[in-house]
């Protein structure tokens, strides 16, 4: 904040905001900074004190803390923020060819005249920050993400800056080939951590392993590696010695990702709502049938004696259990053994015991690990010293007999 607030009044106005984003390589367009500031300033005087940016730093961090809840990232998120990317790159290319296409017989000279505005120290290279400052003067504000993903795409020798010759090879190819679709540049993402003299036709499966949403994926146990090993076979081609996935199959194997994300986030939703149920059971062993057969006949609202998918959602929500209509079709599904569409009471309550049982015996086995190892500490003590075993065990004893 005091960092912003170039005149030291205890204020920010909008002029001092642009600049302080500016500085931390947020480039805003007038209308968007206006928006910036309407958002942190509560009693609407056109300027952001201490306590306002305090109170909205915090606000924002709740709601990261929030998202980062289940620290799990799906491909979803992945392939959203790969679709705004995406977005954002062709809107900045297509004003840039806009503008370089004005006069077609100049167009060297529209080009070089471009690149000179943005080449702010004259250094016959834009490094990032002039690239990001040269786009905002032409209306594209990039995020700092989209803006080192816009001067890798040029970057040909790969020196973080963009020379003019690169500049116009970049720009002459966007407008002989047009955009990359995002699959494209997803796998060109990828293939620009390999090392140049390791790079094929395709992807390797050791260098598809190295992509960073993979990763998070195995880590989190959605995908593990004999089943991306098994769609990398059937996809792949060979090359040389080496099996490849090239670029053309890279989106089957995306798609083939998606499913198995899904089919963990139907998975994953259910678990919770499960685990919510055998919690309430658990908390009153005694009475925990009875509960359910209450929490049955709330959710019967008809009276029918069926629960359908609607009555279900409603019963689930009272638990502050909420789940998307393919999720509570799922969960629905997982209950009713007759397909009749609907559960009966018989139905919820064995699905009930089944898990509560199933609960029970994790917590035993649980508790069986955890005796194992105090009784594996014990022995060690005692084995210590086998001739005199006996006697480290009365020490042992004793050291526990505490009064």
């Amino acid at each position: 904040f005091t960092k912003f607030d170039l005149d030291e009044d205890g204020e920010i106005d909008v002029s001092e905001l642009a600049a302080g984003l500016d500085s931390i390589g947020a480039f805003l367009n007038e209308e968007q900074i206006e928006l910036f500031r309407d958002d942190i300033d509560d009693d609407s005087n056109g300027t952001i004190s201490l306590n306002e940016f305090l109170m909205a730093v915090r606000q924002r961090q709740r709601i990261r803390d929030n998202s980062r809840k289940h620290q799990r990232r799906s491909t979803h998120v992945a392939f959203d923020e790969l679709h705004e990317m995406s977005e954002a790159l062709e809107e900045a290319w297509a004003l840039i060819i806009l503008i370089s296409e004005e006069d077609p017989e100049k167009w060297d000279e529209s080009v070089e005249k471009m690149f000179a505005s943005f080449d702010k120290d004259g250094s016959d290279s834009v490094d990032i920050s002039e690239l990001g400052r040269g786009l905002s003067s032409l209306g594209v504000n990039l995020s700092s993400e989209q803006l080192i993903a816009f001067r890798d795409s040029i970057d040909s020798d790969g020196d973080f800056s963009i020379s003019l010759n690169e500049f116009k090879t970049g720009l002459r190819k966007i407008v002989d080939e047009g955009f990359p679709d995002e699959m494209s540049m997803m796998f060109d993402a990828i293939m620009s951590q390999v090392p140049k003299n390791e790079q094929k036709s395709g992807l390797t499966f050791t260098q598809l392993c190295g992509w960073d949403q993979l990763q998070e994926l195995e880590t989190n146990c959605i995908v593990d590696k004999p089943w991306l090993e098994k769609i990398f076979n059937e996809l792949s081609t060979e090359d040389g010695s080496d099996r490849v996935l090239p670029k053309d199959k890279f989106v089957d194997f995306a798609e083939k990702l998606e499913e198995a994300n899904d089919i963990e986030e139907g998975s994953s939703a259910s678990n919770v709502a499960w685990r919510k149920i055998v919690k309430l059971c658990i908390s009153d062993p005694n009475g925990w049938m009875r509960r359910m057969e209450m929490m049955y006949l709330d959710m019967d609202k008809d009276k029918d004696g069926e629960v359908d998918a609607l009555e279900l959602g409603a019963g689930l929500k009272s638990l502050d259990i909420v789940l998307t209509e393919a999720q509570l079709s799922a969960f629905k599904n997982d209950i009713d053994k007759d397909g009749s569409d609907g559960i009966s009471l018989d139905e919820f309550l064995m699905a009930v015991k089944v898990r509560v049982k199933a609960a029970a015996e994790d917590a035993n086995s649980e508790n069986n690990v955890a005796v194992e190892k105090a009784w594996s500490k014990v022995l060690g003590g005692a084995d210590s010293d086998p001739s005199g075993w006996a006697k480290r065990v009365e020490e042992m004893f004793t050291k526990f007999d505490l009064d």
